[in-house]
């Protein structure tokens, strides 16, 4: 049995052996210079295709500076990379072929300039059913289609990695119009679960559609961050930036992710789009979302813009998104909204500064919306500011915490029957009953225009990932907003006023107001704690054990959470939903002396009677530190026990209650009675 063990070990240690040594990534090199040899590799191959023909499965392909006229197909597990993507070029030679094939998973491609390919339909990358690939480093140039011309396609192709790719100088020349006819920086179709970071796509020319990124036909869950799209440039169809598209009999993509996008410099006869969501009543796009996106720069010469067009999507969002520059011949309009459904959210971001020979609209909501959310957005400089179709049921529809002003025509045009919630926002003027046309409940709205310059107003940036606390001195306004979330403005203000709510403060709470603040956030999110000093000269009529913020959301007033207060630092907190909180606002509150029990009274040694009370002019009944009964002199004490004065306490304004050692009475005049006291 002894024997027979240690055979067994040492069988098993030659075939680990064996596993090890064929483990082992063999490097082929490649170098173009005079010395090099195709046939044998030595001292290194001639050609990458070479190279790659003569490795295996897991091997490593490096190749040095230099141009390198030949296309590549890779159909087996590799990395391919060069010596650095500004000096080793994969150059094409210019025939109607694709630049770089990849058929094999789980490949790297790394650091090349691939270009002058030209053809009926040529790429710059090809991958077909394929996964794990890691692509990065490139720059994909002069590729010229007379049919299409594509920087990246990838077909059947999930769960690849994309990174720090240039796609520029692509062009498509097909002298006619015919549909499908482009110049696409990067197509997917039928693809999945594929990432792309830092990609650029520049100078894009299409005699039909240039198309920056193109999703096509069963795409989902695919990520894209840090894009920039710029100059694409059509001389008979449309150029658009991004462009979810799927018509009927090709099934929707949904759930993909936009994140950091720029779009700029987009120009055509007929309609220009920034981006398009876009699908059929049989095909709905599910839940792709947009967040943080610039689109600038835009102009058609003869026909629409559309900044946005969202067309049959369900889930849609849209969250902050920026922009301006908008000329089009007919009409212009920031993000359409048409046929979509079930909880879209536009929300964040700044549309303005758009020209139209017809009109222009910074949102636009047509035929059949349903559950669409617009907040804490900027809309200005447009014809129509929200435009509500009369196809669209308005009452699905809900606009809050938006700045709207300074549009030639309306704020909010709504051309249907239903009304529209359109409770707080800000529309540049304290009645925005001249901003609006048709059914619209606009009140309350917001009082203070944050953007603006007050003596007690104050704002900032906000983001950074450690908590944040933000304060307005002149105000007495902290605001503790925790760990930001992405770029945020903060702004908070004090006024006198009481804001133009639905509800009064003491009908909706029991409690009087004291003043009034007002609290401006965008692109924060979580909770937001919010405290407020106050002077003893303010509260000196109210009950300061009482003392409570409340903030006007839901139309209503409401009470923040972990409500308290502090009598020695004369601050008063609670802690509100941020998302609630744009241009909200609040009130510090509390109630009167006399809420707390019938105040009492001394005339010389005892307390006073109602023929006393009446001989001063006051009635028992008269309201607490009324002007009537200051002028009287009379101070109100709660006695909490009877006269004789011995070892007594009472609660005196301004000083709260007090153990008494002795009382000195003095009449100073005729009936009238001040009240000295010394503390123990």
């Amino acid at each position: 049995m002894k024997t027979i063990y240690n055979l067994r070990i040492v069988t098993l240690s030659i075939f680990l052996l064996l596993l090890i040594d064929s483990a082992v990534a063999t490097t082929f090199y490649v170098d173009d210079e005079a010395d090099c040899n195709d046939t044998t590799g030595n001292p290194y191959y001639c050609t990458i295709q070479t190279a790659i023909d003569s490795a295996s499965a897991g091997d490593i392909v490096e190749v040095a500076s230099g141009t390198y006229r030949e296309n590549i197909s890779i159909s087996k597990q590799l990395t391919v990379h060069g010596t650095d993507k500004t000096t080793t070029t994969i150059d094409a030679g210019g025939i109607d072929t694709d630049v770089v094939s990849i058929t094999a998973n789980d490949v790297t491609l790394n650091s090349f300039t691939l270009q002058n390919a030209n053809g009926v339909e040529v790429n710059g990358v090809y991958m077909h059913s394929v996964s794990g690939c890691t692509i990065s480093n490139l720059i994909i140039t002069d590729i010229t289609g007379t049919f299409r011309a594509h920087g990246i396609h990838a077909d059947y192709a999930n769960m690849n990695a994309f990174s720090d790719i240039t796609i520029s100088g692509l062009t498509e020349t097909s002298p006619q119009v015919t549909i499908g006819d482009a110049a696409f920086g990067i197509i997917l179709t039928h693809s999945s679960n594929n990432t792309f970071t830092a990609i650029t796509i520049d100078n894009l020319t299409a005699d039909n559609d240039p198309q920056g990124i193109f999703l096509y036909s069963s795409c989902d869950y695919n990520e894209f961050n840090n894009i920039l799209i710029n100059n694409l440039t059509s001389a008979n169809a449309y150029p658009c930036g991004i462009n979810i598209w799927s018509k009927d009999p090709n099934p929707s993509s949904n759930y993909n992710t936009f994140t950091n996008i720029l779009i700029s410099n987009l120009n055509g006869s007929s309609s220009v789009y920034g981006i398009q969501n876009r699908a059929t009543a049989d095909d709905t796009n599910t839940g792709n979302k947009f967040i943080n996106t610039t689109i600038n720069c835009l102009t058609s010469t003869a026909d629409v813009v559309l900044v946005i067009y969202n067309e049959y999507a369900t889930d849609s969002e849209f969250t902050d998104t920026y922009s301006d520059d908008i000329t089009a011949d007919t009409i212009a309009i920031g993000i359409n909204n048409a046929y979509t459904f079930d909880n879209t959210i536009i929300g964040g971001g700044n549309i303005h500064d758009f020209s139209a020979n017809i009109w222009s609209a910074g949102l636009n909501f047509v035929a059949s919306t349903s559950d669409a959310l617009v907040e804490n957005m900027t809309i200005s400089g447009v014809d129509r500011g929200i435009r509500i179709s009369s196809s669209a049921d308005a009452s699905q529809i809900s606009v809050h915490y938006n700045n709207i002003l300074e549009n030639t025509e309306y704020g909010l045009l709504n051309e249907g029957t239903e009304s529209v919630n359109a409770e707080n926002n800000w529309w540049g003027d304290i009645d925005p009953s001249d901003d609006v046309s048709g059914a619209v409940d606009y009140t309350p709205w917001i009082f203070i225009d944050p953007t603006q310059e007050y003596s007690d107003m104050e704002s900032t940036s906000c983001n950074t990932s450690v908590v944040s606390t933000v304060t307005n001195t002149n105000a007495g306004i902290e605001l503790d907003v925790g760990a930001c979330s992405g770029a945020g403005m903060v702004g908070t203000a004090s006024y006198t006023m009481a804001p133009p709510t639905s509800t009064g403060l003491k009908v909706g709470t029991g409690n009087d107001a004291i003043k009034y603040f007002d609290v401006f956030l965008s692109g924060i999110s979580g909770d937001v704690k919010i405290t407020v000093s106050y002077s003893k000269e303010e509260v000196a009529h109210f009950d300061e054990s009482a003392l409570n913020l409340y903030m006007w959301y839901d139309n209503k007033w409401n009470l923040g959470s972990n409500p308290g207060r502090n009598i020695d630092t004369q601050t008063v907190w609670g802690t509100f939903p941020a998302n609630k909180l744009t241009g909200t606002p609040g009130s510090l509150a509390s109630s009167p002396h006399e809420e707390r029990g019938r105040p009492v009274y001394i005339c010389g040694d005892h307390i006073c009677t109602a023929e006393e009370l009446k001989r001063q002019g006051i009635l028992p009944t008269t309201t607490l530190f009324s002007q009537q009964q200051v002028d009287t002199g009379y101070i109100p004490l709660d006695v909490t026990q009877k006269i004789p004065f011995t070892d007594i306490t009472v609660s005196l304004p301004f000083l709260g209650t007090i153990p008494i050692l002795f009382l000195l009475l003095l009449p100073l005049g005729a009936g009238t009675v001040y009240l000295l006291w010394f503390k123990e």
